[in-house]
């Protein structure tokens, strides 16, 4: 199928709640999804996540009722437990190999300053990292013809319990990738562009004649 633009996936992508079940999604589509998303960006480059992929249909049972028995995980054909390091930020310098060792070592001492006295930073930025790739991955597969559906919904602790993640990281969240059977359905609404867009403070709405078509989304 012909490559979607990055405004057509998005106008497209839809959180489908259910999939047509069928085979495990394989190494090399589940392999090319993921080397593409993690062009995704995060703060200092310490990429917080890693990607825990559930293909097996025993285990994603066990993820369905970790998860309040959401079905469509137990039907996808892969779904990724996406977990994040809030501590990332202690091996800052292996994540600058291509650089001096003074410089490596310059940016540690920054990274180090900024999250080492401030956990709740630290916490917010590996969720950060973790949303983040998530979208894109989202987004990629909306464009190789692959439907998906993000989930926040389920026992933190059972899933990582599930998937033997180490006690010092955190699940951020879960994203479902499969076919789905329900078709196209209407997006629910949006706020529209003047209500979330602020110019230059808060009290300052924009002016909707100053918009053009960039104010509608069709």
């Amino acid at each position: 199928m012909a490559k979607l633009s990055v405004t057509e996936a998005l106008r497209r992508r839809r959180a489908w709640k259910s999939f047509r079940p069928g085979p495990a999604m394989d190494d090399a589509t589940l392999a090319d999804l993921v080397a593409t998303a993690l062009l995704t960006p995060t703060s200092y480059n310490l990429q917080h996540y890693r990607l825990i992929a559930v293909r097996d249909s025993a285990r994603r049972e066990a993820l369905c009722e970790a998860a309040h028995n959401q079905r469509s995980i137990a039907d996808a054909a892969c779904v990724l437990v996406v977990a994040a390091d809030p501590l990332a930020w202690m091996g800052a310098e292996t994540r600058w190999q291509h650089l001096s060792e003074d410089h490596r070592g310059r940016i540690a001492r920054s990274v180090a300053g900024t999250y080492a006295d401030d956990e709740r930073l630290s916490r917010d930025e590996a969720i950060r990292s973790g949303s983040m790739l998530a979208m894109s991955l989202m987004l990629v597969a909306e464009e190789r013809g692959w439907q998906s559906c993000p989930y926040i919904g389920f026992s933190a602790d059972a899933v990582a319990a599930l998937v033997d993640l180490p006690e010092d990281w955190m699940v951020v969240l879960l994203v479902a990738l499969g076919h789905s059977e329900e078709g196209g359905r209407p997006r629910p609404p949006r706020l529209d562009v003047t209500t979330v867009l602020c110019d230059e403070s808060w009290r300052g709405p924009i002016d909707p004649a100053r918009l053009g078509d960039g104010g509608v989304d069709p």
